[in-house]
């Protein structure tokens, strides 16, 4: 006699074993809206990329520049000063 496993449905599997996470990149802004978010202007966000003198982390998706929530957060927290 052969084993014969019965199977759950498909939405009862899916429950029991979850698809691996993959990252989201609903969190990535413009560079207009980054710069909004620095309060500084566009121009500075691209002569920053080209001369990296401030270091602020960007992605490249084709020609689209876009960064990222948690690098604008980071940016802004390493340039906090204490007294």
């Amino acid at each position: 006699m052969s084993s014969v496993q019965i199977l759950p449905p498909a939405a009862k599997r899916a429950e029991a074993s979850p698809a691996p996470s993959r990252p989201t990149y609903a969190n990535l802004r413009t560079e207009a809206e980054a710069a909004i978010r620095l309060s500084l202007s566009p121009k500075t966000l691209a002569k920053d990329r080209c001369t990296r003198q401030m270091g602020i982390p960007f992605v490249k998706i084709n020609r689209a520049v876009r960064y990222k929530d948690e690098d604008l957060d980071q940016f802004i927290e390493s340039r906090r000063v204490t007294a």
